[in-house]
């Protein structure tokens, strides 16, 4: 997603490539963040059932808040600490909304 940010204009990605991640790395983790609603991308589906990015539109709204969110050190270490300490594991929407409220709480009372 950070990636996809820093293009400098909105005509979309045809051959994106970040460096220590494979053609099939990528492809498979923006085939999950277009699932969640973080991108807006197109792929090629194969007759095995693997899917390969062709186009990589822009970020939505909701994917530039998560980056927001993210991006503030303190909210991230501060959800990364809450998530360890009620066990470890959870979905990307949970872990969405713990950054978000995270974020919440630090501009709170101000």
């Amino acid at each position: 997603m950070v990636e996809v940010e820093k293009q400098p204009n909105t005509e979309g990605i045809y051959d994106l490539q970040v460096e220590g991640y494979s053609i099939d790395e990528i492809s498979f983790n923006t085939y999950l963040m277009e699932e969640a609603g973080l991108i807006e991308a197109s792929f090629a589906k194969f007759g095995n059932g693997e899917y390969e990015l062709t186009y990589l539109n822009r970020l939505t709204w909701k994917g530039h808040e998560f980056l927001d969110n993210a991006r503030n050190e303190t909210v991230w270490k501060k959800t990364l600490a809450l998530v360890k300490e009620k066990g470890g594991s959870i979905s990307f929407n949970i872990f969405q909304n713990l950054l978000q409220s995270q974020a919440t709480k630090l501009f709170e009372g101000m």
